[in-house]
């Protein structure tokens, strides 16, 4: 959950054989570089934890000075960060959870918290007992637009729901969702 800060300006050239990420940052011991992400600083990202939690952020304050970053995301034990979204558009209203049992949720992105920094708040209810042993996580989310269609990939087998069909998985934040069709719940 710490993120760093490299400039760009420091990066060597493309003519030479590269420099190690720890010549700019300083990782913890047994630390490693899980995702990257480039953006304008007032841009909105989304960070989640496949345990369930997550917050609506700015890049500019995961930024910092120090080699050592900055704690941002309170990870949930056993839990992994996904890949932070950057927000596409401001126009962009919902954002899309699906869990690994089948089941999605798609909310509307103003019911989700802007924080600097913290665990975030519950964005699909997993039961406890299913977050605890890792039976149930959360393994895609993404950023929709209202007219925009969603493409939910199972395996080889894959599904396109298009906004008057995925109507039926829109709810509240912190709600389970409802579960995909069979045949598309792995």
């Amino acid at each position: 959950g710490r993120p760093y800060t490299i400039a760009f300006h420091a990066l060597a050239s493309m003519r030479t054989q590269g420099d190690p990420v720890t010549k700019f940052i300083k990782l913890a011991e047994a630390a490693r570089v899980v995702h990257a992400c480039i953006g304008q600083p007032e841009a909105q990202l989304l960070l989640v934890q496949d345990s369930g939690f997550g917050f609506v952020t700015q890049i500019n304050s995961l930024m910092t000075k120090n080699r050592a970053g900055k704690t941002v995301v309170s990870m949930v034990e056993g839990a992994q960060l996904l890949a932070p979204l950057i927000r596409p558009t401001e126009t962009t209203q919902y954002i899309a959870v699906a869990t690994s049992k089948g089941y999605v949720l798609i909310f509307e992105a103003t019911q989700l918290p802007v924080l600097d920094r913290g665990k975030g708040t519950v964005l699909i209810r997993i039961k406890q007992l299913h977050r605890v042993t890792r039976e149930e996580v959360i393994v895609a989310c993404t950023w929709l637009a209202s007219g925009e269609a969603l493409k939910i990939q199972a395996g080889r087998r894959h599904i396109v729901l298009k906004p008057k069909d995925w109507a039926a998985y829109v709810g509240q934040r912190a709600s389970r969702g409802h579960v995909l069709p069979r045949g598309c719940r792995q």
